[in-house]
């Protein structure tokens, strides 16, 4: 189940999500969905030129996914340390052709979305 999270909320009931002191929902996770492997390439080539990928390399994982439409997708998964790394992570994702997501274990709601 879903819950609408309007924006500066502080208070709301979403397992796996909770308000960071920004205000911004967020899980423990940050996952982005490229539609092919040579966006999650650009994706680390351009958050490697712009901070150290070291940080987020222990907590990083990939995976192949299929989605309702029977195409491929390539999914990045990455520790949400703070709302500023995920703001970094989501812009460098939008210009690289992905999307962001948050949240933790196997439910994710889009990341910033006046919608989710």
């Amino acid at each position: 189940m879903l819950d609408h999270v309007a924006l500066g909320q502080a208070r709301f009931m979403t397992p796996g999500i909770a308000a960071d002191p920004r205000g911004v929902a967020l899980g423990r996770f940050a996952l982005l969905v490229f539609p092919a492997l040579d966006g999650l390439v650009s994706w680390l080539r351009l958050a490697a030129a712009e901070t150290s990928i070291d940080d987020l390399v222990p907590a990083m994982t990939i995976h192949s996914a299929r989605t309702p439409l029977k195409s491929r997708a390539i999914l990045l998964q990455i520790a949400a340390t703070s709302s500023y790394a995920v703001d970094r992570a989501s812009r460098l994702a939008r210009l690289a052709g992905g999307a962001t997501y948050t949240g933790s274990g196997k439910h994710f709601v889009k990341y910033r979305d006046d919608r989710s």
